[in-house]
């Protein structure tokens, strides 16, 4: 049986814990009432995502 760790985006964990333990991270991703969706990471800086919200 496999186990795997897995966070959402919003818990920031560093890199270094990310790799050390192999953790897999879900984005947090926002569809707001004009049909815009973002997902936090790549699509959109941080600051702006939640300025957006």
């Amino acid at each position: 049986m496999k186990i795997a760790v897995m966070t959402d985006s919003t818990s920031y964990l560093s890199q270094d814990l990310i790799d050390k333990y192999n953790i897999q991270i879900a984005p947090l991703s926002v569809t707001f009432d004009d049909g815009k969706n973002f997902t936090e990471s790549n699509e959109i800086a941080i600051e702006e995502f939640y300025k957006v919200v």
